[in-house]
């Protein structure tokens, strides 16, 4: 449950959520192209796990998030720690068969996914 005292931001919608994840995929379906074309596909899964835990942990921002003007923070309103990033991205694993872990942002009151359930983080609109 997201305690309203200490976190007073908004839950971003799915919309903006979704076309984040969109221009994330854009680009690490980029990285994973020129990682195939240098031979070093074998690489691809490590640099897209580094590349969602890395944003999620420090900015707690994906350059997807940051073009919609959205950011993950903890439930508390905190950042998230490289343990709750690492939890988050292991939450994307487990949502995505069939997205449902996705879907499931747009029939939650608090507008969490699985990720976010798992990690007890939120997805909030940023300035």
């Amino acid at each position: 449950m997201i305690d309203q005292t200490t976190y007073p931001n908004v839950p971003a919608d799915f919309g903006p959520r979704f076309l984040g994840f969109l221009i994330d995929g854009t680009l690490m379906g980029l990285v994973g192209d020129i990682l195939g074309g240098l031979h070093m596909s074998a690489f691809e899964p490590l640099v897209i796990t580094l590349y969602f835990v890395y944003f999620f942990s420090t900015s707690g921002q994906t350059l997807g998030m940051t073009a919609m003007h959205i950011k993950v923070v903890r439930t508390d309103g905190q950042s998230l720690t490289w343990t709750t990033g690492i939890l988050r991205y292991v939450g994307y694993i487990l949502s995505l068969p069939l997205f449902l872990g996705f879907i499931w942002v747009l029939f939650d009151p608090q507008k969490q996914g699985w990720h976010d359930k798992i990690a007890s983080t939120v997805v909030i609109r940023a300035a």
